[in-house]
C-alpha cells in the first residue's frame, strides 16, 4: 500500500513538473514574441526609395508613403543637389527617405561598397522638414556633417585590411593618411583609454555627457564627445558654417586642421555657396 502511495506522489509530482515547464516555455515564448513584435515596431520604415544617376533623380524604385508627398521628398533631392559638392554628388547611387520619429538621425551618407564609390543618402522625413515642406536649418546642418561623413567613406580613404591597427569602420579600417585617421592621431589618441573607461563604466549616453564636461573647450557639444568621428563631422560644420578662428582652444585647433588641406577649403567655398553664406 505504501508502495502504491509513493507511486502515485511521484506521478503527481512530475505531472506538476511538467505542468511548471510548460507554463514557462509558454511565458518565454510569448515574452520572446512580444520582443519580437517591438523590434519588428522599430525597424527604420523606408517611404520612399529612388536611384540617383548623374546627380538628378532617376527612377522611384519603392514608394511605402502617399504619392501626394512625393514633391516633398523631390524638395529634400532639390537642397541636397544645390548644397552637395557636384565631385561627390556623382558617387551618390541611391536616395532614401525614412520616418523614424522626432530626435533620431536625420541625414545619413554610405558608401555601399568600399571597392568603389557607391553612396546612398539617407533622409528622416520627421526632423527634417518644416510644415510648408521645406528642408529645415538642421537638415542642411546635417547635411554638412554628411558630406564630411561621405568624403572620409571615400575610397582613397578606407580599406578592408591595409592598415589593421587604424580605425574601424563598418567591414574596414581607415588609411594611415586618411582625414580621420589623422584626426585620431592629433585629437584623441592621448585621450581614447580615458574615454573608453568612461563608456564601459556608464554606458554611451552617459559617458559623452562626462566626457564633454571633462574637455569641454575640445568639443562643439556632447555628441561630438561619442567618437572621434562625431567628433570630426561636428567639427567640419563649424569649419564651414563659422569663420576661420582666432583662437588657441583644442576645438580651434580642431577647426585648423581642416584649413591644412587646400581640397577641403574648396568644398568649403563650394558648400557655403550653395548654403547661401
Amino acid at each position: 500500500m505504501e508502495n502504491r502511495e509513493n507511486k502515485i506522489l511521484s506521478v503527481r509530482i512530475v505531472l506538476i513538473f511538467v505542468a511548471l515547464m510548460v507554463l514557462i516555455s509558454a511565458a518565454i515564448y510569448f515574452d520572446s514574441s512580444k520582443n519580437r513584435k517591438l523590434k519588428e515596431s522599430e525597424k527604420i520604415e523606408y517611404l520612399v526609395r529612388y536611384s540617383i544617376e548623374d546627380g538628378e533623380l532617376n527612377q522611384l524604385l519603392k514608394n511605402n508613403g502617399n504619392y501626394s508627398d512625393l514633391y516633398k521628398y523631390k524638395n529634400f533631392w532639390k537642397a541636397i543637389n544645390r548644397v552637395y559638392p557636384k565631385k561627390y554628388l556623382k558617387y551618390v547611387e541611391e536616395f532614401k527617405i525614412i520616418d523614424d520619429g522626432k530626435g533620431k538621425s536625420i541625414v545619413t551618407v554610405r558608401n555601399r561598397k568600399y571597392e568603389e564609390n557607391e553612396w546612398s543618402i539617407v533622409v528622416d522625413l520627421a526632423d527634417g522638414m518644416d510644415a510648408d515642406a521645406n528642408p529645415t536649418p538642421i537638415f542642411y546642418e546635417e547635411l554638412v556633417k554628411g558630406v564630411f561623413n561621405g568624403i572620409s567613406l571615400e575610397v582613397s580613404q578606407i580599406v578592408a585590411d591595409e592598415y589593421r591597427n587604424g580605425l574601424d569602420v563598418q567591414k574596414g579600417h581607415f588609411k594611415k593618411d586618411s582625414y580621420q585617421q589623422k584626426f585620431y592621431n592629433k585629437f584623441w589618441k592621448g585621450i581614447a583609454s580615458e574615454h573608453g573607461s568612461l563608456v564601459k563604466k556608464n554606458g554611451i549616453d552617459d559617458a559623452k555627457e562626462i566626457f564633454y564636461k571633462n574637455h569641454r573647450d575640445s568639443f562643439a557639444n556632447s555628441n561630438a564627445a561619442i567618437s572621434s568621428i562625431k567628433d570630426s563631422s561636428e567639427t567640419f560644420k563649424i569649419f564651414v558654417y563659422e569663420d576661420k578662428p582666432k583662437g588657441n582652444s583644442i576645438l580651434d585647433k580642431k577647426v585648423l586642421f581642416f584649413y591644412e588641406y587646400p581640397e577641403l577649403v574648396e568644398i568649403r567655398e563650394e558648400l557655403r555657396s550653395g548654403l547661401g553664406l
